[in-house]
């Protein structure tokens, strides 16, 4: 049997502190990814990075990858300023409800 992929829309193991740096690339770097309508494999694959090491950014696990050792390397193969990655993420819009009468 071959190992199952996650897909695109793959449940986070917890969800990243936008208070450390590791959290903002976290949910800025799946943002970016996800507007690009990129998979995991084709976002590492774009930043010359193994799949792995992308979840683990995207996951923002400290433990296991040094987010600040990543950050010029994704910016400049993501072709975007490194501030992208480390600002705070931007608060989501509240969804589109409808009105009743």
């Amino acid at each position: 049997m071959g190992k199952k992929k996650r897909g695109r829309g793959a449940p986070r193991k917890h969800t990243p502190d936008p208070d450390t740096l590791a959290g903002r690339v976290a949910i800025n770097l799946r943002s970016l990814r996800e507007a690009r309508g990129w998979t995991v494999d084709e976002a590492s694959e774009a930043c010359d990075i193994s799949r792995a090491t992308w979840y683990r950014l995207e996951e923002g696990e400290r433990q296991k990858v040094n987010v600040s050792d990543w950050v010029d390397r994704l910016a400049e193969h993501l072709e975007i300023d490194i501030s992208r990655l480390t600002r705070k993420p931007r608060a989501k819009k509240p969804s589109d409800r409808k009105k009743s009468d």
